[in-house]
């Protein structure tokens, strides 16, 4: 049963006469509402919980209008509580007549003059004694914070808990969702680890054979990682004195993510802002990752010997070059890829191909029989001429006396093979003669037909777009990079089994 608290108040919610009424909680919630709820109530009597109420009796027009509104309309006066009386008259004491204080309980009289005055005594009318008056009792400070965790249940709060409970559940469904929503952003992120399970995609934005070979890739070069510092030119990365450097900021990518942007880039020719965007790093971040990793990965590979001894190669030689060429130790050809042309015009004519008449690249490059690349030598001017490639490379420093090197028609290069006790195989010259002989034909052929895994070889290394076309700002790394694409290829399984 809900009762009104106030002293002589006997509303509850019983009584028929007290249908209309309602019975409001104390606003536990609000300290100074509070306070002075209970100083218009006279509080000394009533107990102050989450269960104490006060009817709408009490509230000006029998209604409590708003959470602020504080009930005024009592009834009664506390008892215990005497109201002020008004002050006595005061009469003033004769300056003569001093006040004689025989009495300790304040009887005050007025004594006469002198002795030589008139007989008559006058007796002074007595003065009432004053008495503090009592003052209206200060609210009293209940221990509202020793009941503010039952404040839940008053009606001003009622609603702000159903608002808040429904706030947090709203919270907590957010977050949730902000989790999930992060969880998907994660995944199209252009980063390796989304990739790593598809083959296909592997192969397809890096040109490795899925991810083992990305792998067997990255453990070949994971020692070298640790530390590793973004390359930013001779000048900037110079260590005075042997000092060690100073590392930078952390990376936003990992080892394997700049190794997946590093291929990707190589495998499609991508420009820079395309990379800074799929990766989520500025312009110049992409430029160090793609220059420091591939002079990671040069120098890696030409740690490696990759060019095979004699038995090696007869081990892997395939049957067609076994019954036609068998002392076949390389199969050489050249590889150009377009540049700018530049404005400088000694180097326009230095490297101005009259073969792809346009202003090129060139490299040369060695392939076993059985379709591995086991030679790659520097790019030079696109004007340089196959001979003149073939004794600048050093290639011929590596052949052994009984040797066979197959080439096209263009390598001129048959004294430099004599000279070195090597046989030059080649597709027979018509010369002044009008038409080949029955066993020129038939070497033509066996040339050509065994030149077709030589150009799948030769296929693969072009599967790196970024061969097809040099931009000026990777010409300074344009031979590591030419020298990377034809190692890379080399993950794949053999050409010719």
């Amino acid at each position: 049963m809900k009762s009104c608290a106030v002293f002589g108040c006997s509303n509850n919610d019983g009584k028929p006469s007290c249908r209309n009424l309602t019975f409001h909680r104390l606003p536990l919630c609000d300290k100074r509402l509070l306070k002075k709820w209970l100083a218009k109530c006279k509080t000394s009597s009533v107990r102050v919980n989450s269960n104490t109420r006060i009817c709408s009796a009490h509230f000006q027009g029998g209604k409590r209008n708003g959470k602020g509104d504080v009930p005024t309309v009592f009834a009664f006066d506390p008892p215990g509580v005497a109201k002020r009386k008004p002050p006595a008259v005061r009469v003033p004491s004769s300056p003569a007549e001093p006040l004689d204080k025989s009495n300790d309980n304040a009887d005050i009289s007025y004594s006469s003059a002198s002795s030589g005055s008139s007989g008559s005594e006058t007796t002074p009318e007595p003065v009432e004694v004053l008495t503090p008056c009592p003052t209206e009792p200060e609210p009293v400070d209940e221990p509202v914070d020793d009941i503010m965790s039952t404040c839940s249940r008053c009606d001003e709060c009622l609603g702000k808990d159903e608002e808040i409970m429904l706030m947090k559940l709203e919270l907590v469904r957010l977050q949730e969702k902000l989790t999930e929503v992060e969880q998907e952003v994660a995944t199209y992120k252009f980063r390796y680890e989304n990739f790593e399970d598809k083959e296909d995609l592997v192969k397809f934005y890096t040109g490795l054979p899925g991810a083992p070979g990305f792998e067997a890739l990255y453990s070949l070069v994971a020692d070298s990682v640790e530390g590793m510092h973004l390359w930013t030119g001779s000048l900037a990365t110079a260590n005075v004195e042997g000092k060690p450097s100073k590392g930078g900021r952390a990376r936003k990518l990992s080892p394997r993510d700049e190794l997946f942007l590093t291929l990707y880039r190589l495998r499609h020719s991508c420009p820079v802002v395309d990379l800074a965007q799929r990766f989520g790093v500025c312009h110049g971040t992409v430029s160090k990752i793609f220059s420091t990793w591939v002079l990671l990965l040069y120098r890696t590979f030409k740690d490696l010997i990759i060019w095979p001894t004699r038995a090696e190669v007869n081990a892997t030689m395939p049957e067609c070059f076994r019954f036609a060429l068998p002392t076949t130790r390389v199969v050489i050809d050249c590889t150009e890829v377009f540049t700018i042309k530049p404005k400088n015009p000694e180097t326009q004519r230095g490297t101005f191909s009259s073969y792809k008449n346009h202003n090129t690249m060139k490299a040369l490059v060695g392939i076993t029989p059985s379709g591995g690349i086991s030679f790659v030598s520097d790019l030079y001017g696109g004007s340089i001429s196959d001979k003149e490639i073939t004794d600048r490379s050093g290639l011929m420093k590596l052949l052994e006396p009984g040797d066979s090197i197959m080439a096209d028609k263009g390598f001129l290069i048959a004294d430099m093979c004599r000279k070195q006790g090597v046989r030059l195989n080649i597709p027979p010259f018509l010369e002044k003669k009008d038409q080949f002989t029955e066993e020129e034909l038939l070497q033509t052929r066996r040339i050509a037909s065994i030149r077709i895994h030589v150009e799948r070889a030769m296929e693969r290394n072009k599967n790196y777009r970024i061969l097809t076309f040099l931009p000026h700002d990777l010409l300074d790394i344009s031979t590591e990079i030419i020298y990377i694409c034809a190692m890379l290829g080399n993950y794949h399984h053999p050409l010719v089994s």
